[in-house]
């Protein structure tokens, strides 16, 4: 941003004048007071670095966000710091600094898609800055246009793929993949879900929502378990039902581990860990259970969500999820 300074308004309000580029921007004060104005200007001006201000934000995004928000958010600006500098101010930051952004991540090798979820976390970040810590007058991210991504189809796992999976995918995660293609979870539910969560002997795992995990739409739900399911159930030890070595499992290192066995078994590079996800409404769709079903099963906001995948018809919950136990791989 260019330097800036304030011009009263035939209205009496006073505004900061500034420019992006060649493209004059006015910002009002919201004050007829020249010394209000004044106390704006300097704040905007002085700015501190995006540093400082990213540490502050995700501070308060442990505080009023999802742990899995907070992380995201964190890896989003761990970029943006790296390509323009942590050193800079936030009130130099420009529209035309969030293009290069664009630019440089696609230089990174990384999907539009990806991209886009980065400009929604960081965009969060500046309006962070903008109403609730009065640091800047607007939010150059909203000026700045997503990718557009076409439509196309998800790819999902078969029966027989997902047993190509669980052969070479390492141990430790072999009954949380198992759980996930079983039941539809989310990653988030299933790395928060504990033992005081699932009911064997009327076979259901309960989504609920807790101090450090909230669910995606705020809602709990419960989840049916099928054979499949039931016997990716490790021994009951610890509180929480999934973890590697005792300690709960990392994001990151699940997606890593995942990926590498999509690779190792030859299986389509599209495929992550969501899509087991994907995979288990698809399945149980084409199988006959009804749009209603999965909706509840996979706590989609709403039916409109679940209608991505088929319009057939079926019968109960159990039933429905029982679908996807024959044949079924073990996890050995």
């Amino acid at each position: 941003m260019t330097d800036m300074f304030l011009r009263k308004r035939s209205s009496g309000v006073w505004q900061i004048v500034t420019h992006d580029g060649d493209t004059r921007v006015d910002i009002s004060t919201g004050t007829t007071d020249r010394a209000e104005a004044e106390v704006f200007l300097a704040r905007v001006k002085n700015g501190l670095t995006l540093e400082q201000l990213t540490k502050r934000y995700l501070e308060y995004s442990r505080t009023n966000h999802k742990p899995s928000t907070t992380l995201r958010a964190d890896y989003a600006l761990r970029d943006l710091k790296r390509i323009l500098g942590p050193g800079v101010a936030v009130s130099d930051i420009s529209p035309s600094s969030i293009e290069k952004f664009k630019m440089a991540r696609l230089a990174d090798k990384v999907q539009p898609t990806t991209v886009n979820s980065d400009l929604r976390h960081i965009k969060m970040f500046f309006s962070w800055l903008e109403r609730i810590e009065n640091r800047i007058p607007f939010n150059p991210v909203k000026r700045v246009k997503m990718f557009s991504i076409p439509q196309t189809q998800t790819p999902v796992f078969s029966i027989e793929t997902f047993e190509r999976l669980m052969v070479v995918l390492v141990p430790w995660a072999r009954p949380f993949v198992q759980f996930a293609f079983a039941t539809g979870m989310r990653r988030g539910e299933l790395i928060s879900l504990r033992w005081i969560d699932i009911d064997r002997e009327r076979r259901i795992a309960y989504i609920r929502n807790q101090v450090s995990f909230k669910t995606k739409t705020n809602r709990e739900r419960a989840v049916p378990l099928n054979d499949l399911a039931l016997a990716a159930l490790p021994g009951t030890t610890g509180d929480l039902v999934f973890t590697r070595g005792g300690e709960p499992i990392d994001e990151r290192r699940i997606e890593e581990v995942f990926k590498w066995a999509v690779t190792a078994a030859g299986l389509h590079p599209k495929l992550h860990l969501h899509s087991l996800r994907h995979s288990f409404c698809t399945i149980l769709l084409e199988n006959g259970a009804s749009i209603t079903d999965v909706a509840t099963i996979a706590g989609h906001s709403t039916i409109a969500v679940t209608e991505r995948y088929a319009h057939l018809k079926g019968e109960t919950m159990h039933h429905a999820t029982d679908l996807l136990t024959k044949p079924h791989p073990s996890i050995g």
